[in-house]
């Protein structure tokens, strides 16, 4: 089972879901996981995009999918993962990145593959 929480008063300022996972994957854990791996699929590759050419469109695509796509923690036994994606439109490029650590050590994608099997 899982416990769904807001942590308050993180380092960055900003409030993350934190996912409490007990024995297995609960359905609302494994989609925010899944959820993770297809936006990483997505945006992976999108340094060669086009980015939007006015500013306040690429604001918005960014508000957009800040807001689709939201950083959070994993708890799993004395384990805590931290998942935080970042994606930016600049006037020339477009940048993306997931950071992933696992007890403050970076780690990639598979971290999150292995916690759905």
């Amino acid at each position: 089972m899982s416990n769904l929480s807001n942590r308050q008063g993180n380092s960055e300022g900003y409030d993350y879901m934190t996912l409490v996972i007990n024995d297995e994957l609960s359905p609302s854990a494994r989609e925010v996981i899944e959820n993770t791996i297809t936006q990483h699929a997505k945006y992976r590759n999108s340094f060669l995009w086009n980015s939007s050419m006015k500013a306040s469109t690429r604001r918005w695509k960014e508000a957009n999918v800040w807001a689709a796509h939201p950083g959070y923690n994993l708890v799993k036994g004395a384990d805590v993962y931290r998942v935080r994606p970042y994606y930016r439109e600049s006037a020339k490029n477009v940048y993306y990145r997931l950071d992933i650590q696992v007890n403050n050590v970076k780690k990639n994608i598979s971290a999150l593959k292995k916690l759905l099997k």
